[in-house]
């Protein structure tokens, strides 16, 4: 191949370089810490814009003591795009000094594309967390219907 011949073929490459390395990323993570919480509460958008896949949900977090603690109920109540309200209770089984992840939600298909926000108040008496975070990771394409 000539070095003629290899320039329109090395610019294709470029280009579909460029474009993968513009894609939206997969993942979005989000740590708050305790001290910039709103009266205990903590808020996190997430972007939920492409309701032809799902998405996974997980929370994490440590203790800012020594003392793992146990069964901790977040509060969470989901706002939609619109405004419209839900909310429920879960546990997180265990959060050690070291830090914990757990999974929230699994293929979660959002009914309205946009920004949702999920404001969650953990009830840790008078323990104390590090902060509180949110990982969303989208799966393209896997949408069960």
């Amino acid at each position: 191949m000539t070095m003629r011949g290899a320039m329109p073929f090395l610019a294709l490459v470029c280009a579909c370089i460029a474009a993968g390395a513009c894609s939206e990323p997969s993942a979005q993570d989000t740590f708050i810490r305790s001290d910039r919480t709103e009266s205990g509460v903590y808020g996190f958008s997430i972007d939920l814009c492409d309701t032809l896949s799902c998405y996974d949900l997980y929370f994490y977090s440590s203790v800012a003591g020594t003392v793992p603690m146990e069964n901790v109920r977040l509060d969470i109540e989901w706002v939609s795009p619109s405004g419209e309200r839900a909310s429920e209770s879960v546990y997180f089984r265990e959060i050690s000094v070291d830090g914990s992840r757990e999974l929230y939600r699994s293929a979660v298909v959002p009914e309205i594309a946009g920004t949702w926000r999920l404001e969650v108040r953990p009830d840790v008496g008078e323990a104390s967390l590090t902060g509180l975070g949110l990982i969303c990771i989208r799966k393209n394409g896997t949408r069960q219907t």
